[in-house]
């Protein structure tokens, strides 16, 4: 495309005619360097475009010919990406190229030979950016114009820091109309007001109209001020001047004083002096309120009759006063300036007192406590108050001699009191009014298991009502309780009105109230037994001795009356009376071994116990037709194998006793685990056991059966038995099935062989 010719130049495309097209183009280009090398607009085009410009040439059809440095930083694009191609979109601003104006730029450059304007340009990135464009046309020796060049400005960070000045122009603008301090501006030349911010007039009372264009001595508060021209000639020269303390007086006449500062600076090409006046009346005002404050201090120091005085952050003394001299004999002056060290000599008490005020001044809090001096052969005790101040510490001495002598007697008094109550075996405790504890005596702590730390300040966790006696429970931290018989009296506790409470250990005596109360339901339990047992006794043996004394009668007559096929039968009938009679008293005498475990308990096989019950029964079983059957295998228990053999045989014998006859019966001997614990069992198809009767079954001389067979100890045996081996017996709901299941609980193998399960070791088994 033709940028500055009137025609459109053509270019051979395809073939030989495309290769020549290219070499005649690149000999063009070159011929049109060299022209453009030679024409002296150029050259001084270029040398007037200073450093950071991007410098372009391009001849008439646009081919870009020249690309300095700052082109490439500007555009993004190296030299030999554009050198010898057209390029509009380098060249001319965006907004020109897609409006179709270029034709207007070309005839004002023709006619004009240079031109200038701004637009966006397009970097290699696509970023469009602003620009300032100046184009220069350049011809030949004889004249005729051959392209031009162009210097491009990139102005993105000029806009920039246009847009940067703007916003702070705006925000000192809004400093200086908000500012709390009066300002003026001023010529640096003339010395006259260009502006004044609204503090300023509403300090002085004058309006802005009144103060613009005057000179500063000519306004009414700086009038009278003789050195008013001769500091701003000061100022002139010097930059800079201040005035701490200046009077003024506003115009309705009211005195103000001010702190002055002017300061020259430059602002672009002109010179202005910034005054800030900053009304100090105030703070005038409480100077001089303090100093008459430290006056009064001073006078109030010397007037009171303790010892005061003041010391730096280096416990220098920089105040002493007159009681400080009286008390020490050393006068303000040789005091004032000398370390804690100079005055006291290094001793535990001066060590004390180093150490408390370097506190104070570390924590900015104040210090108190007691020391002893020994000043002129006296012995003196001194409250000390340490108050810590922005200089140092203010230190008061109280003389409290006498009063510590007095402490001390009353103390001596008192030690005889302390010694009763730390020697009290009882917890003796202390607290005011509001429950907070003040005091606990050893046995306290010992009671608690707690240390007298855990105790003071902390509020007693116990109702406190006087003279009450009331039982408490005191849990340890460790989670043992303790019972303790607690008593509430009032007291005076440093001149503080107060409760002593008293705390005795009562948890032996409640233990044995408990154990006591234990036996004796253990004994009224026996009784009570004793008396079933007893009653049993004799209700059971009434009918065999009715029976004998019956038949024995029979017999008689018998005998007498010569019947002698009827004494077989007497004799008979005397003898299974006598039988049941031993049977009985031979239950009865099971019954009372039952619960009595030997040194014959230790850890023994269930198998082998449970086959020796069996034998026991296996004639009888076989002749009635029953069946057995046990568990493929049983966990070794830890018990006395006699006697578990004897329980299992009054379980076997209640089920052949209590049989269904109409159908064989059947006896199951097994275990099962259950809540981590083996559970036997006894398990028959026979009568079965009523669900209202399940608990009555295990006590004494109770019988399952209207017809009264069987003595009614025989399960009363076997609950003792289990029980005395710390098991567990009951009878089994047997809702689902025929029969009687009765389970019971056992120790098993306990590693190691015990020779007691009552004693104090029976906690030791695994079960």
């Amino acid at each position: 495309m033709v940028i500055l010719h009137s025609k459109v130049s053509t270019v051979p495309a395809g073939g030989k005619a495309a290769t020549a097209a290219g070499t005649y183009r690149k000999q063009l280009i070159q011929e049109r360097i060299r022209e453009l090398h030679e024409n002296t607009d150029f050259v001084s085009t270029l040398l007037e475009s200073p450093d950071g410009y991007a410098i372009i040439a391009a001849d008439l059809d646009g081919n870009i010919i020249t690309y300095n440095e700052g082109a490439r930083r500007v555009y993004g694009y190296a030299p030999a990406e554009v050198i010898g191609k057209q390029g509009l979109k380098i060249l001319f601003p965006r907004q020109f190229v897609e409006a179709g104006e270029l034709r207007q730029i070309v005839n004002e450059l023709m006619e004009k030979g240079r031109i200038s304007c701004e637009g966006e340009n397009v970097r290699k990135s696509d970023e469009i950016f602003p620009a300032r464009i100046l184009f220069a046309l350049t011809r030949d020796r004889s004249g005729r114009a051959v392209g031009f060049v162009e210097r491009v400005e990139d102005l993105t960070v000029h806009n920039q820091t246009e847009h940067t000045l703007e916003i702070s122009e705006v925000k000192y603008r809004r400093l200086f109309e908000a500012a709390q301090d009066g300002i003026l501006i001023l010529d640096a030349d003339t010395g006259q007001i260009t502006d004044v911010n609204p503090f300023l007039t509403d300090m002085l009372g004058y309006p802005r109209e009144e103060l613009l264009g005057k000179e500063l001595w000519e306004i009414g508060p700086f009038k009278d001020i003789t050195a008013s021209r001769e500091a701003f000639q000061e100022l002139q020269s010097r930059g800079y001047v201040r005035y701490e303390n200046l009077p003024l007086q506003s115009k309705s006449g009211q005195r103000k004083s001010v702190e002055f500062v002017s300061n020259v600076y430059q602002v672009n090409s002109n010179r202005v002096i910034q005054c800030n006046i900053r009304d100090i009346t105030r703070r005038m005002k409480m100077k001089e309120e303090l100093r008459e404050s430290e006056a009064h201090y001073k006078e109030l120091a010397e007037s009171i009759s303790d010892v005061f005085f003041a010391l730096n952050e280096d416990l220098r003394y920089t105040y002493w006063n007159k009681a400080s001299e009286k008390l020490t004999r050393i006068p303000a002056g040789d005091a004032l300036g000398k370390h804690l060290y100079d005055i006291f000599p290094d001793s535990e008490q001066a060590r004390m007192a180093e150490k408390a005020y370097k506190k104070a001044l570390k924590t900015k809090k104040p210090q108190y406590f007691v020391n002893e001096y020994q000043l002129n052969g006296k012995e003196f005790s001194f409250e000390i108050s340490a108050y810590p101040s922005k200089s140092g510490l203010s230190v008061f001495f109280k003389d409290v001699t006498g009063t510590k002598r007095i402490e001390k007697r009353l103390w001596d008094s008192m030690s005889n009191y302390y010694k009763v109550i730390n020697d009290n075996p009882d917890g003796i405790i202390i607290t005011n009014r509001q429950g907070i504890v003040r005091y606990v005596n050893p046995a306290t702590e010992s009671l608690f298991g707690k240390k007298n730390e855990d105790f003071n300040g902390e509020q007693f966790g116990f109702p406190i009502n006087l003279n009450d006696i009331k039982e408490v429970d005191i849990i340890r931290p460790a989670g043992e309780k303790v019972i303790a018989e607690m008593r509430v009296a009032e007291t005076m506790w440093y001149d503080e009105n107060s409760y002593l409470i008293s705390l005795h250990n009562i948890s032996l005596r409640k233990q044995a109230q408990q154990a006591q109360e234990s036996l004796s339901r253990q004994l009224q339990a026996k009784i009570s037994e004793l008396e079933t047992f007893s009653y049993g006794i004799a209700h059971d043996l009434k009918s065999p001795m009715v029976s004998i004394e019956s038949f024995s009668r029979l017999l008689r007559e018998d005998i007498q009356n010569r019947k002698a096929e009827n004494v077989q039968e007497d004799i008979r009938l005397l003898e299974s009376g006598v039988r049941k009679m031993q049977n009985f008293l031979n239950s009865t005498l099971e019954y009372s071994h039952a619960g009595h475990l030997t040194k014959r308990t230790g850890n023994v096989s269930f198998s082998k116990i449970v086959n020796e019950a069996i034998t026991e029964f296996k004639e009888q079983i076989s002749s009635i037709g029953a069946t057995v059957s046990l568990a493929d295998k049983f966990p070794g228990v830890y018990a006395d194998s006699a006697m578990i053999i004897q329980a299992l045989a009054n379980l076997i014998q209640n089920s052949i006793k209590y049989r269904d006859k109409s159908v064989p019966l059947k006896i199951e001997i097994g275990y099962q685990h259950s809540d981590g614990e083996a559970v036997f069992f006894v398990r028959d198809n026979g009568l079965g056991i009523d669900a209202s009767e399940a608990e009555k079954v295990f006590t004494l001389f109770y019988r399952g059966t209207a017809d009264g067979e069987g003595s009614g100890i025989g399960l009363t045996i076997v609950k003792k038995i289990i029980e005395a081996h710390g098991g567990r017996v009951w009878v089994e709901d047997g809702k689902s099935r025929k029969g009687t299941t009765i389970c019971f609980t056992l120790p098993q193998h306990s590693g190691k062989e015990k020779r007691s399960i009552n004693g104090k070791d029976q906690d030791t088994f695994s079960r």
